[in-house]
């Protein structure tokens, strides 16, 4: 269903930001809740190639939105790289030189 839209939405020219990627990646997060345990994090993963392709940058919203998905499905390893990953960024931002 949210691929669907996703489809449709660049069927009609619409060209998705971050906040509408942010909405697909939450929504597949809790795909199938109460019918199954765990949402479509592959699905997850394929919007996420789209978002490059659309030059958007990934902000804090959205990788709260990937590590509770990772963890709601018991991928633990995705969330440790993802918190790596994370943390290894804020840690260049705080050490690197002010800009004047």
């Amino acid at each position: 269903m949210v691929e669907t839209l996703y489809s449709e939405m660049g069927n009609r020219g619409v060209r998705p930001d971050v906040s509408i990627f942010n909405i697909l990646i939450k929504a597949l997060c809790k795909a199938h809740q109460g019918f199954v345990e765990e949402g479509d994090m592959d699905g997850v993963i394929r919007i996420l190639k789209q978002l490059e392709e659309f030059d958007c940058t990934i902000g804090p919203v959205t990788v709260n939105l990937l590590l509770h998905g990772y963890v709601k499905e018991g991928r633990v390893e995705e969330t440790l790289k993802l918190t790596e990953e994370m943390c290894g960024l804020v840690y260049d931002l705080i050490s690197s030189p002010p800009i004047h």
